[in-house]
């Protein structure tokens, strides 16, 4: 997320678990449909020392209550350090009292992050009201489907910018292909919860008119499993955008197409029958990606490191990301000209 936003021209501090930015409330929402890897945004709007009753209370009454339309009910997530364990159960026992005493109304319920760090009490306000990679229009979905901002990840992994040639050689529920397809769209589909608060009127900037964008062929070897994706591209409305094709991927682009970005994510584990399996399909794609798509950036979401050695790469690099909780490596780099052979 850090390179997401140095790239939209913000100046972004890294933090434990994300990072922090200054920013208008004005502007919030141009940036929050802008958003493609981030997980949560949370923003922050009261801090104080709480040692008692008297002042905790007072600090919740100072939330901006009147900004925020009733919700039907106000849920509370917490982040502690540095305290003990039974200043944790009076801080959640005496918050969960007080908040009870709010009116409840017909709106979507209001979610708030508290931090304790010692004596002090940081509140913050989640923006969205649910996870940002719920895109709104995945209504079906595979084996272990990817996250959207996954997804997204693996695209800025490859630099794409929506104007390029991309290729989705194991497309599955659709994920990455639908991504790309909306890159350059600001996310519209589903509501956040920040549209219905009372905020700063806001005159969003003209948008530059874009170049045209690049093709995108998403392939799958299973006619079932591809019809799903059409279905989730039309809810997201980019099914004119993307080129599905059934067929195995050493077909699927037999029509002479050259992509300039491809990603992958294949299947694992049980999905395939086990990593001497999962070995063989990476053989069969490298030999099809030296064959099809050379020069051309990759991005492949694996399990473990070491299939690195089983990519045709030439500038091959892997990082460790967590994808709901499971750390997976996401290895991107240039596809070899040439078959690439390395010693094991």
């Amino acid at each position: 997320m850090h390179a997401e936003l140095v790239a939209m021209g913000f100046q972004p501090e890294p933090v434990v678990g994300g990072v922090e930015l200054t920013l208008p409330w004005a502007e919030l929402q141009h940036l929050l449909r802008s958003l493609r890897c981030a997980a949560r945004v949370y923003v922050r709007i009261a801090t104080a020392d709480v040692r008692d009753g008297q002042e905790l209370r007072r600090l919740l009454a100072s939330l901006p209550w009147s900004m925020w339309p009733l919700p039907q009910a106000v849920t509370v997530r917490w982040a502690v350090r540095k305290a003990t364990s039974a200043r944790a159960g009076w801080l959640a026992h005496e918050t969960e009292r007080i908040l009870a005493l709010r009116p409840v109304g017909e709106h979507a319920p209001l979610t708030l992050l508290m931090r304790v760090t010692g004596p002090e009490v940081e509140v913050s306000v989640d923006v969205a009201g649910r996870p940002m990679h719920q895109r709104g229009w995945r209504k079906e979905q595979g084996e272990a489907a990817l996250r959207e901002s996954v997804a997204a990840a693996m695209l800025r992994e490859v630099g794409y910018d929506g104007t390029q040639a991309l290729w989705d050689p194991m497309t599955g529920s659709g994920t990455l292909a639908i991504e790309a397809a909306t890159w350059r769209q600001p996310a519209t589909w589903r509501p956040w919860d920040l549209d219905a608060w009372h905020l700063p009127a806001h005159v969003p900037a003209s948008e530059p008119e874009l170049p045209r964008r690049g093709a995108i062929v998403a392939g799958d070897r299973d006619p079932e499993v591809l019809a799903i994706a059409q279905r989730n591209a039309e809810r997201a409305g980019v099914a004119a955008a993307i080129e599905f094709r059934a067929a195995e991927i050493a077909g699927q682009l037999h029509d002479g197409f050259r992509p300039a970005c491809v990603v992958v994510n294949p299947p694992w584990g049980r999905r395939l029958g086990g990593r001497n399996e999962a070995r063989r399909l990476l053989e069969r794609l490298a030999a099809v990606l030296v064959r099809d798509a050379p020069g051309a950036r990759l991005a492949a979401l694996v399990p473990e490191p070491q299939a690195i050695r089983d990519l045709p790469l030439i500038d091959a690099r892997s990082r460790q990301i967590d994808c709901g909780g499971a750390s997976l490596y996401l290895i991107s780099g240039t596809i070899a000209v040439h078959p690439v052979r390395r010693l094991r």
